[in-house]
């Protein structure tokens, strides 16, 4: 990132980075939800979930990390670079 960037510049930078780790987060635990389904429904005899109910409570928490996000990306944005760079 450039000294003399943008403010707009910053808070694409940091809400770029902050949505692609939601986005691979949420890959991650759609693909792993059938097998752990599985693993947890054959040691939890009790446990009375099914498959499908998952996809919901992953876009709840997609929607909450998405709406998460932009409250760090905003004073990120707002720091002065030499200030940054004097702390790192």
């Amino acid at each position: 990132m450039p000294v003399g960037a943008k403010t707009a510049d910053v808070l694409r930078v940091v809400l770029r980075g902050g949505l692609k780790v939601a986005a691979i987060g949420s890959c991650i635990g759609l693909a792993l939800a059938q097998p752990l389904h599985r693993v947890f429904t054959s040691v939890l005899q009790g446990l009375i979930v099914s498959a499908p109910a998952v996809y919901p409570i992953v876009l709840v928490v997609m929607l909450l990390a998405f709406g998460a996000i932009p409250g760090p990306a905003r004073p990120a944005a707002r720091i002065d670079p030499a200030t940054a760079l004097r702390n790192e």
